[in-house]
């Protein structure tokens, strides 16, 4: 990987490194949730940074990070986007999806939707509601 292209020291390039170590350094502690289970990089971004930061430009702020569409795949062009912490949050291997009215998303995405606080709709669930009582009981107000 050659650094000749004076962006060693940038937020991008760091970002890069990262996707390299995560994928194809068994040091990195995020390793076997990566490379470990096969996620690889794209041959036009593996050793190329430059055009890795040709296909995704910067990042459009501080609070967007690498994201990948598809967790099953590795790391291209049509798989990779800029997202948001909560944006990644949602995007999870590991979180519950819920279908209703026709629509899957997860509990924190019905949560902002319904107006509803997510530990809210959590606690119903557990308590064994189903998706249409926990969607569409109204929360009570708390006394005083």
């Amino acid at each position: 990987r050659s650094t000749t292209h004076g962006m060693h020291r940038t937020r991008l390039y760091s970002i890069w490194t990262n996707m390299h170590n995560r994928c194809y350094a068994p040091s990195c502690k995020s390793y076997q949730r990566y490379g470990g289970r096969g996620i690889t990089i794209c041959d036009r971004w593996k050793t190329d940074f430059a055009n890795f930061a040709l296909d995704m430009g910067d990042p459009p702020s501080d609070c967007h990070t690498l994201e990948r569409r598809n967790n099953d795949l590795g790391y291209f062009l049509e798989n990779c986007y800029w997202a948001t912490r909560k944006e990644q949050g949602n995007n999870k291997s590991t979180n519950v999806r819920i279908e209703y009215d026709n629509r899957t998303q997860t509990l924190s995405e019905w949560a902002d939707e319904l107006g509803m606080k997510y530990h809210t709709l959590r606690t119903r669930f557990r308590k064994g509601w189903s998706v249409e009582r926990a969607f569409t009981t109204p929360v009570k107000e708390k006394r005083d």
